[in-house]
């Protein structure tokens, strides 16, 4: 099995680790949403339901990478 390993590169590192220890765990997309605008990120799109059931969400960190975050889990039942 083969592993995917990504990384992100910012201008301001302590400013992104604080945003991101800021957001917390990604188990409610709508508290999440609302922690990422707290944060000083911005929204792309409100938290809504998808008509598979799952909930979604997606934000702008304050150096303008977009974040997408949800309940969706690939192969899960819904």
């Amino acid at each position: 099995m083969s592993k995917l390993f990504a990384y992100l590169s910012y201008r301001d590192v302590d400013a992104a680790i604080t945003w991101l220890e800021a957001l917390g765990l990604v188990d409610d997309a709508n508290g999440l949403h609302g922690l990422a605008l707290q944060a000083g990120g911005s929204s792309v799109f409100a938290p809504e339901k998808t008509e598979w059931g799952a909930e979604r969400a997606r934000v702008l960190d304050p150096e303008g990478y977009e974040w997408s975050f949800g309940t969706y889990e690939p192969g899960g039942s819904w």
